[in-house]
């Protein structure tokens, strides 16, 4: 909110929410914006006033794409976004850190969450696509990153 407010931003500006996976850290606050569509995991469905509308990857404009990252959960998403800085992963958690963990990226690093459905042959397939096409990371928990090509 504060964040919001130093934009001069309020709750009902939000066009759009993206909601990477169903993980109550990624997804708990959504609903304060009252006016968004939401773009989720649930089947690449984008909801809105109660309507569930399919979504092109790029319903969020032509240099933001939305691409399937599944390991962390089976239906996670991550958008790459085209800046004039690069090209943009926000990962969600296909990369996170625990609290006060090194944030030193490994393509093995072992994931914590112990999710249902978590699957780590996937995820490290996530992270290997992730690496080939982003020359930044923003992951679910941590600080962006430079990607070593």
């Amino acid at each position: 909110m504060e964040a919001l407010s130093k934009e001069g931003i309020t709750t009902g500006d939000i066009d759009y929410v993206f909601l990477s996976h169903c993980h109550p850290d990624h997804v708990l606050l959504a609903g304060i914006f009252e006016n968004a569509k939401f773009i989720t995991f649930d089947a690449n469905l984008m909801y809105h006033k109660d309507l569930m509308i399919e979504f092109d990857k790029h319903v969020l404009g032509k240099d933001i794409e939305i691409i399937e990252t599944p390991g962390h959960v089976l239906e996670h998403l991550s958008l790459i976004i085209n800046t004039p800085k690069g090209r943009i992963a926000i990962a969600g958690d296909v990369v996170w850190w625990v609290e006060g963990e090194e944030q030193a990226f490994d393509i093995n690093q072992k994931d914590h969450s112990q999710a249902k459905g978590m699957d780590m042959n996937e995820l490290i397939e996530s992270r290997k696509r992730i690496l080939e096409i982003a020359d930044y990371i923003i992951p679910g928990h941590g600080k962006m990153f430079k990607v070593k090509h």
